[in-house]
């Protein structure tokens, strides 16, 4: 890739029985993960998906 393709990120989610992880990921590469326990309700399922994009998003990230 040539030019600002080889900046642009992305934000992957692993949700799982045991754990759910968020990591941002540039060129097929993680630059940084957030890894907590699954949570047990809907509710703060969803909180916890939040606020973990929350932290690793960027203006360079192009999706999730």
């Amino acid at each position: 890739m040539v030019g600002t393709k080889n900046k642009e990120k992305i934000i992957a989610v692993d949700l799982g029985g045991t754990n759910l992880r968020v990591s941002l990921v540039c060129n097929n590469k993680i630059l940084r993960y957030i890894k907590s326990d699954t949570p047990k309700t809907k509710r703060e399922l969803l909180k916890v998906l939040y606020d973990s994009i929350k932290i690793l998003m960027s203006k360079d990230v192009i999706g999730i």
